[in-house]
């Protein structure tokens, strides 16, 4: 059976993705930043963890426990982020930061370190939103 990772499984494209993957007989290993009840919990193929996917070291926890546990990452879905609507004149500094950190630096500690197990497993696939 494939691991397939999803970021932001409690956001709503997240379950989507989460969904469709259960729906094709699929293990999905779905991260979040808080203890969500998720549509999908009771499904024995689903494994939901709380990670801040900010801090490269639990991240790296995160990944390392999904190796042990299920011997390979065969696809990864990286959907957690956010969005924040202004105008860029009432948009300071600190919040292009926030949006940075939150959408492109979760991607990348998530993303670099699931690259490295897939070149170490021969395959594999990122998907990555933006």
């Amino acid at each position: 059976m494939k691991t397939i990772i999803v970021t932001g499984a409690a956001g709503n494209l997240g379950q989507a993705i989460v969904k469709k993957f259960l729906d094709e007989g699929f293990r999905v290993i779905g991260t979040t930043t808080n203890s969500h009840t998720l549509p999908f919990s009771g499904n024995e193929r689903f494994e939901s963890f709380i990670v801040d996917l900010t801090d490269e070291e639990r991240t790296e926890k995160f990944t390392d426990l999904v190796i042990k546990k299920y011997g390979a990452i065969d696809i990864a879905v990286l959907t957690v982020g956010g969005f924040a609507m202004n105008k860029i004149t009432d948009t300071p500094l600190a919040g292009i930061k926030k949006q940075f950190k939150l959408n492109f630096e979760t991607a990348y500690i998530i993303g670099r370190l699931v690259f490295i197990q897939m070149m170490k497993q021969g395959s594999g696939r990122i998907f990555l939103t933006g």
